[in-house]
């Protein structure tokens, strides 16, 4: 995937990692569109940044993917990028013993959003899928990171002979440092 002229989603966008990708994507002459559950953070990064679009969704609500692929899929049909961030993962006792709490609903949502998308995205220009976890090794000791990573392998293989590329990333800087010549992330 080039760096510059895309149409990205980024999900996880009002802080942390998720709001340095978006300025940096930007940065590179890409349309962003911001996800996050900040709905006046959204509002100040399209205030900062031209041609920026900012959807408020909540993923931790397992529905809300739905509403986003839905509009995603109908106002941006040159998307052919997303980057998926699911910022600093931390699973609590009550993630695992509720099956639609916070985590267990974000990583199912970030299931079902490439998975509602994945249409789109086969059918325009070459793109990519970024699965980025921040903070911490390909292989903590974190399940759900642990279920990102695995997705993100399935879902490279799944889409090989395709023209979109995956990628699983462990922070923000991960996606940027790539060699200067390649112009690919």
């Amino acid at each position: 995937m080039k760096l510059s002229g895309n149409t990205i989603l980024i999900t996880g966008a009002t802080s942390g990692p998720g709001l340095e990708m978006a300025r940096r994507f930007h940065a590179l002459g890409n349309k962003v569109i911001a996800v996050g559950s900040d709905y006046y953070r959204l509002q100040g990064m399209e205030g900062e940044m031209e041609d920026l679009t900012g959807l408020y969704a909540d993923l931790s609500d397992p529905y809300a993917y739905v509403q986003l692929a839905a509009r995603i899929n109908a106002e941006f049909p040159n998307l052919n990028a997303i980057v998926h961030n699911m910022g600093d993962i931390q699973v609590s006792t009550a993630d695992t013993d509720i099956p639609n709490s916070g985590t267990s609903s974000r990583f199912r949502s970030l299931v079902q959003l490439t998975e509602a998308l994945l249409p789109q995205l086969r059918s325009g220009t070459p793109g990519a899928i970024m699965n980025v976890v921040a903070d911490g090794p390909a292989y903590d000791i974190n399940a759900t990171r642990k279920a990102i990573v695995s997705y993100t392998d399935g879902l490279r293989h799944l889409l090989e002979s395709s023209r979109i590329s995956v990628y699983a990333f462990h922070g923000a800087a991960d996606v940027f440092q790539q060699e200067a010549g390649s112009n690919a992330v």
